[in-house]
């Protein structure tokens, strides 16, 4: 295992992951926007040569990239734009040597569930394709995303039980992040045991129930009745998980995905740190 964390910085974030110890980073891209929308900024292949040799040159690994677009969308235009965006993306980061990309699944809230577990089928058959194509595995964190009515339907034990029995593949697989459940009233232990042979990335996050909130105004609280935080400063059982996980053959990487409150702004690489100290028992 690696440990790691998810940047929005790219390269200009390997001076403070070298210094911090960090073994490996989570680059993102997205599209339109300014130097994190990574098909405009690698639009050569000498640009993609200079970007990986930037890579090898840090010493740290980049096992990923993480969006969240929707290839899916009930918009024929926007699916057809983030349709090729994915495509772009799987061949270049084939490219740049960087085996994993993640994202939203995708999802037309216009139809239901079951219709789009078949369109996920039609859409993901051709990804797998390109995918393996490019050496690169597709993997889907379960952040809810608007979830029953959003952009992504791989969010729990229910529904990716769905999607990978509709595209039976391992090129696609999981970037588990226990976080998404625990606000679901999910045990990610008991999911990580069901799913461990699909989990190929680790989300290191947390999430706090605020007890208070939830007694005053139940799951809609006004207030909201659950907070992300760093691993360690919330209800996800880390001794128990990282335990079904080892025991299962998971050896991916492990990626802070740092949306701590408390720790932002000024105090967000302090943040890192503290997660690192924390997750570092587990991961060696």
């Amino acid at each position: 295992m690696r440990l790691g964390y998810t940047t929005y910085d790219n390269l200009k974030a390997f001076e403070f992951a070298k210094k911090a110890g960090f073994d490996c980073l989570e680059f993102t891209t997205l599209p339109g926007w300014a130097g994190m929308d990574l098909p405009k900024e690698l639009d050569s292949q000498a640009k993609i040569d200079d970007f990986r040799g930037a890579i090898d040159r840090s010493g740290i690994e980049v096992g990923s990239i993480i969006t969240a677009i929707n290839p899916m969308s009930a918009d024929p235009a926007a699916a057809k734009a983030h349709l090729d965006y994915f495509k772009q993306m799987l061949v270049i980061a084939g490219k740049l040597g960087i085996p994993y990309f993640s994202s939203t699944s995708g999802q037309n809230p216009e139809i239901s569930l079951d219709d789009n577990v078949k369109l996920f089928g039609k859409v993901y058959r051709e990804l797998v394709k390109v995918a393996d194509d490019n050496n690169v595995r597709i993997v889907f964190e379960n952040c809810l995303h608007g979830y029953p009515k959003g952009q992504n339907i791989a969010v729990n034990p229910e529904t990716w039980e769905k999607v990978f029995n509709e595209v039976d593949s391992p090129t696609l697989g999981l970037e588990f992040d226990p976080s998404h459940l625990v606000f679901q009233f999910i045990d990610p232990v008991e999911a990580a045991r069901e799913f461990v042979s699909r989990i190929y990335i680790l989300h290191g996050k947390d999430t706090e129930i605020l007890d208070e909130e939830l007694d005053r105004g139940g799951i809609l609280s006004l207030k909201g009745y659950w907070r992300f935080r760093l691993p360690g400063y919330g209800e996800v059982d880390w001794p128990a998980l990282f335990q079904v996980l080892r025991e299962g053959g998971f050896d991916g990487n492990v990626v802070i995905e740092h949306e701590d409150p408390v720790f932002h702004g000024e105090r967000t690489q302090e943040g890192l740190i503290i997660g690192k100290q924390y997750l570092s028992q587990f991961v060696f």
